[in-house]
């Protein structure tokens, strides 16, 4: 059962991996992207080694992106007040950490799509109308008229995908709100004031939210801050005039306005109002099935996971084992539905370790305003690191070699 062709809805970051990862082994494949050309939330993503692992030996961009980003071995974690609790090991035996603007991320991993014609195609504006899911392929009809025609469908098209739609029907879970949003920018490193024995990155927990400054160029001259706000959730069009207008950063000021740390200060001062960028994180409850006949779901798609730094990674890693699958004669010659099985099998036990192991770095980013609440956070911090010798290193997710991950298909 030779693949001829297949049809990636999504060209964010998981769709164009998938494509990557199949031209290295000469199988052709179409990006659908609702959007009307490359744009993609600014900002910078952290990039841990077992999503440099897998963008390294199976999609193949590691060193385009090494060459754009800041290569870090830990993140220095402080209290409030600037006290420093410890540092967190970010690096394993083969890689350390990479911060990039997802921007540059973006644009290389499509800039790679492009230089491949022959195997990678990428259609920007493209809204699908109608899915038929076929005994010998599926075709995707487009509002526009056109259509497209592959042996199989995969949706990488994110937390609020139409594709799961298709697999799930009118059973389909909505996102879920986490009730924080993350206000971030650039500011060059020199205009933000720190003890002269501090490095970078670092990250501060305070009674109001965290605060987080990363380097995200070579040179490690940029940095790259994020704070955390508490909020009801909005619409769309809400949270785009929340960010455009400037309510954010002012928003972010008025409530970091009793944290006096220099470096935080410093932040806040620099800020233009309408220079930042948002995030708003949302999870998704367990989906029962992540495939329907020839259809399947990767990335956020079918498992978006609370924020712990390890999204983009999944991602990275769905599209690399999930490109193994395809391009292994003796799996596939079982049938895509046993080849997605078994690719929903590994992935599901993967995220779930993951979603455990990363439920505390998520949680960190809250706000404990009751000064009792805060001075507990940071006393069981203070004795956590205190007990660990100051220096965390955990590689229980960032040591996973999806090279390594079992492709047999029964």
């Amino acid at each position: 059962m030779p693949i001829d062709r297949v049809l990636i809805v999504g060209g964010g970051l998981a769709g164009p991996a998938l494509a990557l990862a199949l031209a290295r082994q000469n199988i052709r494949s179409s990006v659908f992207e609702i959007r009307p050309q490359r744009t993609i939330a600014d900002g910078s993503i952290a990039l841990a080694p077992n999503a440099l692992r897998a963008l390294d030996h199976v999609i193949g961009v590691y060193d385009r992106l090494k060459s754009a980003g800041f290569s870090y071995r830990r993140l220095a974690m402080h209290a409030e007040d600037g006290q420093l609790f410890g540092n967190v090991s970010q690096s394993d035996s083969e890689y350390d950490a990479l911060r990039i603007l997802r921007s540059t991320l973006h644009n290389t991993m499509l800039d790679a799509c492009e230089e491949q014609p022959n195997f990678v195609e990428v259609r920007f504006g493209v809204t699908i109308t109608q899915i038929e899911d076929g005994e010998d392929g599926v075709t995707l009809r487009f509002e526009d008229g056109s259509s497209a025609r592959g042996d199989i469908l995969i949706g990488a098209d994110g937390i609020h995908s139409k594709i799961r739609e298709h697999v799930l029907g009118a059973s389909a879970p909505k996102p879920t709100f986490l009730g924080s949003c993350m206000v971030s920018g650039t500011l060059p490193l020199s205009s933000i004031k720190a003890p002269s024995d501090w490095e970078f990155p670092a990250v501060l927990i305070t009674s109001v939210g965290m605060v987080a400054v990363w380097l995200h160029n070579v040179q490690g001259t940029e940095a790259a801050w994020y704070v955390s706000e508490d909020l009801p959730d909005k619409d769309r069009a809400a949270w785009r005039e929340y960010g455009a207008s400037g309510e954010a950063a002012r928003a972010a000021k008025r409530n970091y306005a009793m944290v006096q740390q220099e470096t935080i200060r410093s932040l806040m001062d620099n800020v233009q109002d309408d220079a930042v960028t948002l995030w708003t994180p949302h999870s998704m409850p367990d989906i029962p099935t992540w495939h329907r006949g020839r259809v399947c779901l990767i990335g956020d798609a079918a498992h978006a996971l609370p924020p712990n730094g390890q999204g983009s990674a999944m991602a990275f890693e769905d599209a690399a084992y999930l490109s193994r699958l395809l391009t292994s004669e003796e799996a596939v010659k079982h049938g895509f539905e046993r080849v997605f099985t078994k690719f929903e099998k590994n992935r599901r036990t993967r995220i779930d370790r993951v979603r455990v192991l990363g439920h505390g770095a998520g949680a960190a980013k809250g706000g404990t305003p009751a000064a009792w609440k805060y001075m507990l956070k940071k006393w069981a911090m203070s004795a956590y690191f205190a007990w660990n010798g100051y220096e965390l290193k955990d590689e229980r997710i960032s040591s996973y070699d999806v090279t390594q991950q079992d492709i047999g298909v029964e």
